[in-house]
């Protein structure tokens, strides 16, 4: 695994690790409330959401013009069940494709992917370990994914769009357009995407003006998510996947912090 720094107060607010695995045809909302037992008393405040929409990412095809085709859609799966745990840090999320846990942030230190890869670990066993012991079937995982939300609020790091290229010059490394009056400069998004080499996954890159979780306050918030195949050769576990895509996200997040607002951070 590889070792990267690990801060005492830095910007990130949620990080996600994910399994995408093939449909588990005979899975049913019953089966959310077995397995939710089985957990334990600690996983609370069940709620049913819309599914994620599963992604792969793929190398073999060529972009080509959008057409018009007539698909015939299997039947919907069941919902995805979400369950946080008692002291809010930790959010599960369960469907018949996905499994994934959240860490999001609180009064309390991040813990480090170490620690937060082997806790999710032991829940998606559990899971998996389930699904064969009551028959929905074998859980074939085919996509890796995982994604850092940082969040940089207004006022503490920035106070127009303009400022943004000082803590993030790699990132927004050009000033805005020239503008002439009575137009005034408001915002600007960014997004990327970026392929992780041999055709190992890619790693998808947002910024833009937004707020986090129910926070009154405005920021410019990051998004990266890094998902891919087990590809035998060099990512042929689920863990060999989320290390791969931890190492290049985190790697590159620091390639377009600038260095002082990193020494601002603490390393730990």
């Amino acid at each position: 695994m590889e070792q990267t720094p690990t801060f005492i107060n830095p910007p990130i607010v949620e990080f996600v690790l994910g399994a995408q695995f093939a449909p588990l045809g005979s899975f049913t909302s019953a089966h959310f409330g077995r397995f939710w037992d089985r957990l334990g008393s600690d996983w609370i405040d069940p709620r049913d959401n819309p599914l994620i929409e599963d992604q792969f990412e793929r190398f073999d095809q060529v972009a080509s013009p959008r057409k018009w085709r007539l698909r015939v859609e299997p039947a919907p799966l069941v919902n995805r069940l979400t369950l946080i745990n008692r002291k809010g840090d930790r959010l599960l999320q369960l469907q018949p494709t996905r499994f994934h846990m959240n860490w999001r942030k609180t009064d309390e230190l991040k813990p480090s992917y170490k620690e937060l890869i082997e806790e999710f670990e032991s829940e998606f066993g559990k899971f998996v370990s389930f699904c064969d012991e009551v028959g929905v079937g074998t859980v074939e995982v085919n996509q890796w994914e995982l994604t850092y939300v940082d969040f940089f609020p207004k006022g503490e790091y920035w106070e127009t769009p303009e400022d943004w290229n000082r803590f993030l010059p790699g990132l927004f490394r050009d000033q805005p357009p020239a503008i002439v009056e009575p137009l005034r400069f408001e915002r600007r998004d960014v997004q990327w995407t970026m392929e992780i080499e041999p055709k190992l996954g890619r790693l998808h890159l947002t910024a833009g003006i937004g707020n986090w979780k129910d926070e009154p306050k405005e920021g410019l918030t990051l998004s990266m998510t890094a998902r891919g195949p087990l590809v035998p050769e060099w990512t042929p576990t689920l863990r060999d996947g989320l290390d791969l895509g931890h190492g290049v996200a985190v790697r590159q997040f620091l390639k377009m912090v600038d260095e002082d607002t990193k020494t601002s951070w603490g390393v730990k």
